[in-house]
């Protein structure tokens, strides 16, 4: 029954009497409705009255989203209008939250799929799914290059606080749902699905098709990044990767330490201790772990899809010995008097033509994705949760986060939790602050408007002690490479390689640890792996 209610929502919101009905509908949802917080709970509570009256207009914000586009400001109303269904509150202490417990009763909440492309179907189909979806990237929305990044500056200004905006009612949204009781694990659940099918994103080579789009992706990392600010890293639940009820998968994982044998060995040895009770999942535990592995399967995706992007747009700009100054386009279109009366005078023109399409292409499309990719407040707000996951791996080797001489050199054996964990926890803090200072040599073409000075200016303590420790303890990691990453960003942020860092590596070369640790355990290092056979490989990896 609901899926032909549905369907008839469908037909009928183009026009007719339940556009006019909608149109009329959400001017009275976006408003200030001050009487909401006195409403009686029995006179909005979800009963078969209430499904009536508010399950069509939910349907009917769910198909106007569908079709609305961050061109035209079509999609502002039915976000703001949603934003204040899900505040109207009721009950005794106002903490009854009736329309988000009916939204997560939607057919579309958590709905069944029908393809192989299951990220990419959730991300069209669920009900929150065109919430999100709501992006600048040139690959969601080709019409955004067009409009923005046409040479009106105007415009171009005002996109970044457009998609701000947006997020930040979404992110209201999700709290909201999630405050309250009877909606939170739906909510979670879908979280959870979501994550679990892009986590092909992490891979190196993927079918673009069968997974969500970064626009989407970033999205919700976004909002989730939000909720995690507040969540204490005392109140997180070091051993949730490895509980029973876990909603993220880590099966698959190559760990620091451990063998996948020496991580089943000890899990079973924690269910069967008796000393190991498995806490009950929270939602601050959860809440930080899914925006953990949400980093891994949309920010550092995106960020390496940017470094292909400007790689592709280097090589069709440059000749080999002048990038800047000399293109090939321009090459050609010099000698033209040359060959325009040749017999591949046509196919000269053609590709003449071709390049300076795919130029404009690429230029316009980078232009999208510094907008989304590149935002300040983004990239801050991943150093800050990045920071936190940085003094979560300081705690499971029990240091303090401030760091000091006297912890080093750490015991032969790491922690079992810590070796356990995977490899990428510690990967993706590297990989995000190379990225960030932009001096990997995947990125020829610099953005040097703030990347750089958002890690040199807001770097905290405990991630410098981070990577010193990680640095100086490699006994506790099995794969070299984690080492030389971990040294390569200590490399970059030489001032000598990146001039806004030097108040930056005056810290980390001020630090304890550096004083008395390092450069005896630099020097291990590279002598240990000169000798064994790793050694040519690591070096080819490191991108100095």
């Amino acid at each position: 029954m609901n899926s032909d209610r549905n369907e008839t929502y469908k037909e009928r919101k183009g026009g007719g009497v339940w556009g006019n009905m909608l149109k009329s509908m959400i001017p009275l949802c976006s408003g200030k409705l001050e009487h909401r917080s006195r409403l009686p709970c029995s006179s909005i509570y979800p009963t078969a009255p209430v499904l009536e009256v508010f399950s069509p207009l939910l349907q009917g914000l769910f198909f106007t989203m569908h079709s609305a586009s961050i061109i035209g400001n079509k999609h502002r109303e039915p976000i703001q209008s949603l934003s204040e269904l899900l505040d109207i509150r009721c009950g005794p202490s106002g903490n009854i939250r009736p329309i988000c417990q009916l939204l997560t009763h939607q057919v579309q909440f958590l709905p069944d799929t029908v393809t192989l492309a299951v990220g990419r179907e959730l991300a069209r189909t669920s009900f929150l799914g065109p919430f999100l979806s709501v992006s600048v990237f040139a690959e969601d929305e080709p019409k955004v290059a067009e409009k923005f990044f046409s040479g009106n500056t105007a415009s171009d200004k005002s996109l970044n606080q457009t998609l701000r905006q947006e997020l930040e009612n979404t992110r209201v949204m999700f709290h909201d749902i999630l405050v309250n009781g009877s909606s939170r694990e739906a909510t979670l659940s879908y979280l959870a699905m979501l994550l679990r099918n892009n986590e092909k994103r992490a891979q190196i080579h993927i079918d673009e098709r069968s997974v969500a789009g970064d626009g989407f992706m970033l999205n919700l990392l976004s909002v989730m990044q939000m909720l995690a600010i507040k969540v204490k890293l005392d109140k997180v639940d070091m051993f949730y990767p490895f509980h029973p009820s876990s909603t993220i998968d880590i099966k698959n994982e190559t760990r620091l330490k451990f063998t996948s044998q020496e991580v089943a060995t000890w899990v079973d040895e924690l269910s069967r201790s008796k000393t190991h009770k498995w806490r009950e999942p929270k939602f601050p535990t959860q809440c930080w772990f899914l925006t953990l592995h949400l980093h891994h399967t949309s920010l550092l995706p995106a960020c390496q899809k940017y470094q292909r992007r400007l790689r592709a747009l280097r090589d069709l700009q440059k000749l080999v010995r002048a990038p800047f100054f000399y293109t090939m386009v321009d090459e050609m279109q010099a000698t033209e008097a040359q060959w325009k009366e040749m017999h591949f005078a046509a196919r000269n023109k053609e590709l003449i033509k071709h390049w300076k399409q795919q130029i404009k292409k690429l230029t316009r499309s980078k232009a999208c994705a510094d907008a989304g990719l590149l935002d300040e407040n983004l990239l801050r707000r991943s150093l800050q949760f990045y920071t936190s996951v940085a003094e979560f791996l300081l705690a499971a080797l029990a240091i303090p986060g401030a760091g000091s001489p006297s912890s080093l050199p750490l015991p032969g054996e790491g922690p079992p939790i810590f070796s356990a964990l995977p490899e990428w926890y510690v990967e993706d803090i590297a990989e995000f602050l190379l990225f960030a200072l932009h001096i990997s040599k995947c990125v020829l073409i610099l953005v040097h408007r703030f990347c750089p000075s958002v890690v040199a200016d807001s770097v905290e303590d405990s991630l410098v002690t981070w990577l010193l420790v990680g640095v100086c303890s490699p006994h506790y990691f099995r794969n070299p490479y984690l080492i030389a990453k971990i040294i390569e960003v200590l490399f970059v942020v030489n001032p000598g390689i990146q001039p806004r860092t030097e108040q930056l590596h005056a810290r980390i070369m001020a630090h304890p640890i550096s004083e008395t640790q390092l450069p005896s355990c630099l020097m291990k290092f590279y002598t240990g792996e000169e000798e064994g056979d790793q050694f040519p490989s690591i070096l080819m990896k490191i991108e100095f």
